[in-house]
C-alpha cells in the first residue's frame, strides 16, 4: 500500500493542484501597473508600455517592474490607464474607469458617483490626488457634453472651480501637469486670460516639476498676459522667462513674444500692425520647429484681429496653426477658438458649425 500506484496518482494530483492554486494566488497578487498609450512624433506609430508613472524633477518617467525607467513627453501621450491605488478597490475603480470610455452622461454620472465613494474611504495622498483628478476632469467632460447649450458657461465654471481646488490642494504628481493644462483649456474658451496667466504663474513656481515643464508654464503665462493686452505684466514675465530658456524651440517662442510685446507696448495702429506682421513673416522664413511656427502663426492672428479691417487675415493665420502646424494640440486648441470667434462676427453660418465640430474633435483629445 505504501507504495500503490493509485496513491503516487493522488499526490501528485494533489501536489499539482496545489501548485496550481498557489500561483494563483500569485497572479492575483501581482500589483496592476499603469498602462501608458504612447505616440512618437516622429512617424505616428503607436504602443502601450507599462509601470509605475512618476513626475520628479528629472522628467515623466515611467519605472517598469525591473526598475528601469523610461523617460516620456506629455505631449506623446494618448492614453493613460492608472495601475492600482492605494486604499481602492480596484474592481471598482476600473468600472468606472470604464465608463468614462463611453463618453455619454449617464456613464460620467455613474463614474462620478463611484470615485466620490471611493475618495471617501481613500487616506493615501497619492490615491486621493487621483481620485480628485478624476472628478475634476469628469467635470470638464460633463460642460464639453453641452458646449453647444446654454448651459456650457455654468458647467464649465464649476468645472473650473475643481480644478482650482485641485491646484490649490495638489503640488506634486503627474496630475498636477494635465490638471493645469485642462484648467486652462477652459480658462482660454471662457476668455479668462487673466486667470490663466495667474495660473500658469503659480505653475511656474512648483520646485517638484522639471525645468522644461517650469519654462513652459512660462511661456503660457506670457502668452496669456499677451492675449489679454497686458502687455507690461507680458514684459516682465517675459524678461524672467528669458534668463532660464537656452537656444532652441522654447527660446525661438518666448523671442517670438519679445517682438510682438516690445512693438505692441508702442501701441498698435494698423500701420503699426503691419510693419510687425512683415518682421514676423521674415523671421518665420527661417524658423522650421511646427512648435515654433504655430507660437508665430497664433501671435500674427492676435495681432490682425486687433484691426476689424483685418479680421481675415486672422482667420488665415489661426487655419494655419489649426490646420498646418497643428502637433501642439493646445496652441491648435487656442486656435480654434479664436476661429469660432471669428466665424460668429463674420457671420459665416456654414463655418461656424464647422468649426464647432472641429473644437469638440479638439476637446475630446485634451
Amino acid at each position: 500500500m505504501r507504495h500503490s500506484p493509485w496513491l503516487l496518482r493522488l499526490m501528485l494530483t494533489c501536489g499539482g493542484c496545489l501548485a496550481l492554486l498557489s500561483g494563483s494566488v500569485v497572479l492575483a497578487q501581482a500589483p496592476t501597473l499603469d498602462r501608458v498609450e504612447i505616440r512618437d512624433r516622429k512617424d505616428g506609430s503607436t504602443r502601450t508600455l507599462t509601470g509605475k508613472l512618476m513626475l520628479t524633477k528629472n522628467g515623466l518617467q515611467l519605472v517598469s517592474s525591473d526598475k528601469k525607467a523610461t523617460l516620456l513627453n506629455f505631449e506623446e501621450i494618448l492614453r493613460i490607464e492608472p495601475g492600482d491605488l492605494p486604499d481602492v478597490d480596484r474592481i471598482s475603480f476600473k468600472a468606472a474607469f470604464n465608463n468614462e470610455d463611453k463618453k455619454t452622461k449617464k456613464d460620467y454620472d455613474a463614474a462620478r458617483t463611484t470615485y466620490a465613494d471611493l475618495l471617501k474611504k481613500a487616506k493615501d495622498p497619492a490615491a486621493r490626488r487621483h481620485l480628485e483628478y478624476r472628478l475634476a476632469l469628469i467635470a470638464t467632460r460633463l460642460a464639453d457634453l453641452e458646449a453647444d447649450s446654454p448651459r456650457w458657461k455654468e458647467l464649465a465654471e464649476a468645472a473650473l472651480k475643481e480644478w482650482d481646488s485641485f491646484l490649490t490642494t495638489h503640488t506634486s504628481g503627474w496630475e498636477v501637469w494635465l490638471a493645469a493644462r485642462t484648467a486652462s483649456r477652459l480658462q482660454v474658451e471662457l476668455g479668462q486670460y487673466d486667470a490663466a496667466a495667474r495660473l500658469w504663474s503659480s505653475i511656474s513656481k512648483l520646485s517638484d516639476l522639471p525645468a522644461d515643464l517650469r519654462l513652459e508654464a512660462a511661456i503660457q503665462q506670457v502668452d496669456a498676459l499677451f492675449r489679454s493686452k497686458n502687455y507690461a505684466a507680458a514684459a516682465s514675465a517675459l524678461s524672467a522667462a528669458l534668463k532660464d530658456a537656452k537656444l532652441g524651440s522654447a527660446r525661438d517662442r518666448l523671442e517670438l513674444y519679445d517682438l510682438a510685446i516690445q512693438e505692441a507696448r508702442q501701441g498698435l495702429s494698423p500701420a503699426a500692425i503691419d510693419k510687425l506682421a512683415k518682421q514676423i513673416e521674415q523671421r518665420l522664413d527661417k524658423l522650421t520647429d511646427p512648435q515654433v511656427r504655430a507660437t508665430a502663426f497664433n501671435i500674427l492672428g492676435e495681432l490682425y484681429r486687433q484691426d476689424p479691417q483685418r479680421l481675415r487675415d486672422a482667420m488665415w493665420a489661426y487655419l494655419w496653426v489649426e490646420t498646418v502646424y497643428n502637433t501642439d494640440k493646445y496652441e491648435a486648441h487656442k486656435a480654434a477658438v479664436r476661429l469660432l470667434d471669428i466665424f460668429q462676427t463674420l457671420k459665416d453660418e456654414e463655418r461656424l458649425l464647422s468649426q464647432r465640430d472641429r473644437l469638440r474633435q479638439l476637446r475630446e483629445s485634451l
